[in-house]
């Protein structure tokens, strides 16, 4: 996509929804960063946990279910999968990597429509988040944080950007250190993850930043014009000297 996005050139102003994506194509034509977003009133609060890990995604290598099996299993903690297998790419890979993996401790739930998502994600003790791709935000950490649940998640994409480790959630390098973080996280205070996502993912200031951002975008395209105003101008004062014929020139030539 950063090859189609190159093509367009200055004409259009780019808004990333994390530093992360920035980051991963700088030529671009950014005007900024404004973080993705939801309504907090719309996400129930539990501050008590039922004793499951939830993986809320489609079952896809990116996403990695698989690694969310292994690290729950060696923390003998019960997981619940959620999440689309439609694809040929999800049904194969679910075949290949999910299926024989799952135990009688495990729960394939489905695809989870808007009410059961809030459901599950309110009595979980994480959001398990074994991202293997650099996904430029992830909703579902701060739907998950939103209702009161940490995140466990490995660092990729926009993850530290969202989750405060050691606060919000625990994120990790290798997968293998998975398991100990689903031991650890039951420490965290559900109301500080609801705390992070009204002071920074709420719709606020989704608001607030796409307004700074077309500010900025309308700033730098007055700029733009002005400073070719201007060099038209001056080329036509030069044109106009040479016309008349020699005249001193400053110091350095044409600025």
């Amino acid at each position: 996509m950063a090859r189609y996005y190159a093509e367009l050139g200055d004409d259009v102003h780019l808004v990333a929804i994390s530093n992360r994506q920035r980051e991963l194509a700088p030529d671009l034509n950014w005007i900024g960063t404004v973080h993705n977003a939801l309504r907090l009133a719309d996400w129930p609060f539990e501050s008590e946990k039922d004793d499951y890990a939830l993986f809320l995604g489609r079952f896809h290598p990116d996403k990695a279910p698989h690694l969310a099996l292994e690290a729950a299993h060696r923390a003998g903690l019960r997981l619940v999968l959620a999440g689309k297998c439609a694809e040929p790419i999800e049904k194969e890979y679910f075949e290949r990597e999910v299926r024989p993996r799952l135990t009688e401790n495990d729960h394939v739930f489905g695809v989870a429509d808007a009410t059961a998502k809030r459901e599950l994600l309110a009595k979980a003790r994480c959001l398990l988040f074994p991202i293997q791709w650099e996904e430029p935000f992830g909703m579902v950490m701060i739907e998950a944080m939103a209702c009161g649940t940490p995140v466990v998640a490995l660092r990729s994409g926009a993850v530290p950007e969202v989750v405060v480790d050691g606060v919000t959630g625990l994120v990790r390098d290798d997968p293998a250190d998975l398991a100990q973080a689903l031991r650890d996280v039951r420490h965290l205070d559900p109301a500080k993850c609801r705390a992070h996502v009204a002071e920074h993912f709420d719709i606020g200031g989704l608001g607030a930043g796409y307004e700074a951002a077309y500010r900025r975008a309308v700033e730098v395209s007055r700029l733009r014009r002005d400073y070719a105003a201007l060099d038209s101008a001056l080329d036509r004062a030069y044109d106009q000297m040479d016309n008349d014929g020699p005249a001193l020139q400053p110091s350095g030539g044409r600025p």
